[in-house]
């Protein structure tokens, strides 16, 4: 049917309880497992009488064969009908978004934990291992989404090279999609909490040199320059992590020195205007005016 997967279309008596059947499963596993060292899982559907019951047959025997996603021991499944949860409850959606948040925050212990307990919460509740792998889809299509705004990709922070969909949806058991969706959550977490530090970083050198230069008319492209950074990167995540733009900053720097030159010294407006970049007397007092509603003279005269 597909690689990996064969069907067998068995005919058999009537008077036949299923135990000959379940014996010659067990020569194939036996054989497959011993000689060919070809691990061999099967699954068998409900007897049918018709032929026109093959594609359900195939059906129930291809569910059947599903079982053994939770539990790898059990080599050969009997179709059964079974209330399977087709549907996330109000658990599991509670538990992927508490995931979502310890991802965006880069809390990698956090994220092992919850994601552990999802998977958990799924077996309690007998998900079907569609909809186990469906949450798979979505927990990564979140960590591309998350990564994106980092300037990252799933594939660059993972390590896998094939479709990520591909390689989830080919889990042959739990243990496989634990180990491939846990790679995933905790180097996507990982990525996140570097990517944030980087940005404590950059913006903490940012702001140093802002400090140490705001008096000397310097531009955004200088501030980028200097902290070896983009100047469309830089004034993102600037204004991300500290709620304004650089030049807001920078004028609100220029501001505040200005005020405190007019308030505890002697210096001249001019004299003031130069100190801090401006090219002339009547900028600085526009500069000034627009942000206090009054011109440095009349700030300094006493009506703030």
């Amino acid at each position: 049917m597909e690689r990996d997967t064969f069907v067998l279309v068995l005919s058999c008596e009537e008077d036949d309880n299923g135990k000959g059947l379940l014996q010659q499963c067990g020569q194939i596993i036996d054989m497959m497992d011993n000689f060919m060292k070809m691990y061999a899982y099967i699954g068998i559907g409900k007897r049918h009488t018709q032929v026109s019951e093959l594609k359900r047959a195939y059906n129930e025997a291809d569910e059947a064969l599903e079982y053994s996603f939770i539990d790898e021991k059990s080599k050969i499944n009997f179709y059964r009908e079974k209330n399977r949860q087709e549907v996330n409850s109000a658990d599991v959606t509670r538990k992927i978004k508490e995931l979502y948040v310890e991802i965006e925050r880069g809390r990698v212990e956090n994220t092992d934990r919850l994601f552990e307990e999802l998977v958990e919460i799924q077996k309690t509740q007998n998900c079907s291992i569609h909809l186990i792998k469906n949450s798979g889809i979505s927990i990564q299509n979140q960590c591309r989404s998350i990564l994106d705004t980092y300037d990252k990709t799933i594939y660059e922070v993972t390590g896998i090279e094939d479709s990520i969909s591909k390689t989830i949806y080919r889990c042959r058991f739990l243990k496989e999609y634990v180990q491939i969706m846990g790679t995933i959550v905790n180097r996507t977490a990982e990525a996140v909490h570097i990517a944030v530090n980087k940005k404590k970083s950059l913006i903490h050198d940012c702001e140093k040199f802002i400090d140490e230069n705001y008096a000397k008319n310097i531009l955004v492209a200088d501030v980028a320059k200097h902290v070896g950074a983009s100047p469309s990167y830089l004034s993102r995540v600037f204004k991300e992590v500290t709620g304004q733009t650089i030049i807001a900053t920078l004028n609100q720097k220029k501001l505040e020195r200005a005020k405190d030159y007019l308030e505890n010294t002697d210096m001249k407006i001019f004299e003031i205007a130069d100190a801090l970049g401006f090219e002339n007397t009547t900028y600085f007092s526009h500069f000034f005016k627009k942000y206090t509603n009054v011109s440095p003279k009349e700030y300094k005269g006493g009506r703030r």
